[in-house]
């Protein structure tokens, strides 16, 4: 009996699924298509497998008569997973074998190669305060690699490289042949945890390798474009470069950067500040083309069509048109290909008289995406973009199915006006779209980018129609711009007002002190289960029980979360975790009691990217504030990243040297004007100081001695020491010369690691040092490897591991005592 019961449901269910599937097969495939991409890149089956599993399903759709509909369409789905997991092994794990990246190094390797110019190359000017060999700015470009020049012949190869040139190119455009010499580099590897793959992302963008140019000088030889593709690639230049000219009529250079990057995708030159702001209020997706966009675009079509005095027919065919162009214009990034996809999709089922579902119309714009890019579904943005469109969808249904419910959203019709009545219920239901996103996409955020905006809720329900406004403006300025250059000079003072009080209102709420809040986000486990118990809501299947449970057990998820992230116990240990951002010094200590120290914040990249990449130390150890900062001297690859951590990150305290206070830098009076905007105490300390914030650490000044000068600011270096459990850690900064001479005639103290002074330098590292500290393990935050030879010697065979061959380097101190050092790429 409970046989027959069991075998009842579960032909029930499998009916109720091909029910699901006839009523939704767009999704249902989509689904398919989906689980197919995610097997090929989590197993190692091949693609053999793959054909041959769309073979048996082929086969078991064509016996439908024999095996039933249910397992037929069972079959079909199977087919469709099949397809995706072999196309995905195709176009994105099987490399060829002409393609450049095998011949590329991570040290580099100087070539002599030959090819065609992708994209107009783009001059970025040098950021303030850059390190002496960083001033003359950079230029980037990508070329499609054709031959590899050697002494005797050219070699044939494939693939795409992104050129770096140190200075302006002005020469070479898109579609070009041109010949370089420079070194060609390896994508990078992610160095520390959490970092972004940077070298991913580029190769989702079909890079293989880097090349760095030393000056506009190496670039030997151009020649026209000739061949169809350069020709059209040559013409999607010129169409932007003429978009572009359409906003250079705005004089302020912020709303001239946000209207670039909102209607044209180019983002390199919104200030580090102005994406901040975005981020932290929850209205980045503002900065980027998406599905907003791709509506009001089509809208403003649709207007023109009327006023043109055209009919149904020929306003569809315009709005088709218009955004199959801006699709081009936009360099078909993944979400103006999604929303182009879902709009014309909507045009050709309204052009057959058709109703389609939102579900619907983004299971087929995400076939058409993997078909184009089978890797965009490890995007986060294509995530969210994804999750932000079902949520919609799932609103959207929601009234339509429930439209009693949706009507209690507004008063009682005996309270307000008709007019009053719909205008609130329309605010209601964008009110209803927006948590649902806030809700759906807050998760996903949190995890990728430890920030959950609390100020999104209320601000992009309130700017919604502003917003709407702004973009009818910009599209204006940009199509008619591009008709006729003087209907943007026009436009201009219209568009550049509303830029403006939207850059206004984005920093007057980002300057809340709970506009948004930092967090270490969950974790992967959590957030696959999280959006695994959503599915039946965001999917809108048919059974309403589902739906419900889907909705408690959510809810149940949350709860679970959050209190596992307050009561789970984390082991007692003193964790140092030395960054790799190339030559400079970044260094997160977190203490048994969660208190988190840095140390030193600088580097020779840009002060945000080492300022992620600190922020991502700690939110890696579930921690998301800085209790106290201690800078050693003031070299900008020691601390110029300080200011962009603590907009990421409050910070308590900043501990400094006397000699760190010499206003005459620069940097110094950005420290110090970022610590006093925020009420961050500044102290300055000395040798024979403690600081206490874990009674089990001892964290002393060591050097240098108060009211002592020294001949730099390298010799005067704060030298930390930390104890804990028994075991020493020393943290020297840039200690060298007189300084060094004048810490060594203190007793010797035998410390278990060293982190070597002066990134690694020679007249840093001395006999006597070794001999005063004799470390077990020497760590060296720099990317001058040929030092190895000296700090070999010098160490006795002690292990010295060199951050710019092993990324970054975790020393844990367990309370036992015990010393675990583990490098994050372990190449010894």
């Amino acid at each position: 009996m409970v046989a027959t019961v069991s075998d009842s449901s579960t032909a029930e269910t499998s009916r109720s699924l091909h029910h699901e599937a006839a009523r939704s097969p767009a999704l249902a495939v989509a689904l398919a298509v989906c689980v197919g991409v995610l097997l090929s890149a989590v197993t190692p089956l091949s693609s053999l497998v793959f054909a041959l599993a769309a073979a048996l399903g082929l086969l078991a759709w064509f016996a439908e008569r024999w095996i039933g509909p249910v397992r037929a369409t069972l079959g079909l789905l199977i087919v469709a997973a099949s397809l995706s997991a072999w196309w995905y092994d195709v176009r994105v794990q099987d490399i060829p074998a002409d393609d450049i990246r095998w011949i590329a190094t991570d040290e580099g390797r100087l070539v002599h190669l030959s090819g065609i110019v992708r994209e107009n190359p783009e001059w970025s000017p040098p950021a303030p305060q850059r390190l002496s060999w960083q001033r003359e700015g950079t230029t980037r470009f990508t070329i499609r690699v054709e031959t590899v020049h050697s002494r005797t012949a050219a070699i044939p190869v494939g693939g795409v490289v992104q050129a770096q040139l140190n200075g302006k190119l002005d020469s070479v455009a898109v579609g070009d042949r041109v010949k370089v010499v420079g070194k060609l580099r390896s994508l990078p590897q992610p160095r520390n945890p959490g970092e972004f793959d940077f070298g991913a992302w580029l190769e989702r963008q079909g890079v293989s390798a880097l090349l760095a140019v030393d000056s506009p000088g190496a670039v030997l030889s151009r020649s026209p474009a000739s061949g169809f593709r350069e020709h059209l690639l040559a013409w999607q230049s010129m169409a932007r470069a003429r978009a572009a000219r359409t906003f250079a009529s705005l004089q302020d250079e912020r709303t001239h950067a946000i209207a670039m990057t909102m209607f044209l995708g180019e983002r390199r030159q919104l200030p580090e500040e102005t994406r901040r702001d975005f981020a932290e209020t929850g209205t980045a997706h503002l900065l980027a083309i998406s599905g907003l966009n791709v509506v009001i675009l089509a809208g403003w079509f649709w207007i023109l069509g009327t006023v043109l005095g055209l009919g149904e027919r020929g306003r569809q065919c315009l709005m088709g048109v218009g955004l199959a162009a801006y699709a081009i214009l936009a360099v078909s990034s993944p979400p103006v290909l999604r929303a182009t996809a879902i709009a014309l999709f909507a045009l050709v089922a309204s052009g057959v008289g058709r109703m389609v579902s939102g579900q619907q119309l983004l299971a087929v714009a995400v076939i058409l995406l993997v078909v184009a890019d089978p890797g965009c579904l490890f995007d986060v943005g294509a995530q969210l973009s994804f999750l932000a469109v079902l949520a919609i969808a799932a609103v959207r249904e929601w009234s339509l199915a429930h439209p009693a419910d949706s009507e209690a959203l507004t008063p009682d019709a005996t309270i307000v006006s008709p007019l009053w009545r719909s205008a609130i219920r329309h605010l209601a239901l964008l009110y209803a779209v927006m948590l649902a996103v806030w809700l759906v996409t807050t998760p996903l955020v949190a995890a990728r980018f430890h920030v959950a905006s609390v100020s999104a809720l209320l601000l992009n329900v309130v700017i919604s129609p502003y917003v709407g406004l702004l973009m009818l403006a910009g599209y204006s300025q940009l199509v008619l711009g591009m008709i006729w250059p003087g209907f943007a000079d026009v436009l201009a003072p219209v568009l550049e007002a509303l830029l403006g009080g939207l850059l206004a209102t984005v920093s007057w709420v980002a300057s809340w002190s709970m506009a948004s809040v930092a967090t270490p986000g969950p974790s992967e486990g959590w957030l696959a289960i999280f959006y695994l118990l959503l599915a039946p809501i965001l999917l809108m299947v048919r059974r309403r029980s589902w739906r419900a449970w889907s909705l408690r057990l959510a809810a149940v998820w949350i709860a679970v979360g959050l209190a596992w992230g307050h009561l789970a116990a984390r082991p007692r240990e003193l964790v140092v975790n030395v960054s790799s951002i190339g030559h400079g010094l970044a260094v997160v200590v977190t203490l048994p009691n969660g208190a988190t120290l840095v140390y030193d914040a600088g580097g020779s990249g840009r002060p945000s990217r080492i300022a992620e990449v600190m922020a991502s130390a700690i939110w890696q150890e579930g921690r998301s504030r800085v209790d106290c900062a201690i800078l050693s001297h003031s070299d900008l690859d020691h601390c110029q990243a300080l200011p962009a951590l603590m907009e990421l990150l409050p910070v308590g305290a900043v501990v400094l040297p006397q000699a760190f206070l010499d206003f005459t830098q620069p940097v110094v009076a950005d420290i110090v004007n970022a610590a006093s905007q925020r009420k961050t105490p500044l102290r300055v300390l000395a040798a024979g100081q403690r600081l206490q914030l874990d009674d089990e650490v001892g964290i002393s000044i060591l050097h240098p001695a108060p009211r002592r000068e020294f001949s730099s600011d390298n010799a005067a270096s704060l030298v930390v020491l930390l104890e804990y459990a028994g075991r020493r850690i020393l943290l020297t900064g840039d200690l060298e010369r007189d300084g060094l001479e004048a810490f060594l005639r203190k007793p010797p103290m035998p410390v278990d690691v060293l982190l070597s002074p002066h990134h690694g330098s020679r007249r840093a590292n001395t006999p006597d040092l070794a001999r005063w500290a004799s470390p077990d393990w020497v760590i060296a935050s720099g990317f001058d490897n040929d030092l190895r030879t000296h700090l070999d010697a010098v160490y006795g065979g002690v292990p010295v591991l060199f951050t710019s061959q092993v990324g970054a380097v975790r020393v844990a101190i367990r309370e036992t005592g015990e010393v675990a050092v583990r490098p994050y790429r372990d190449k010894e």
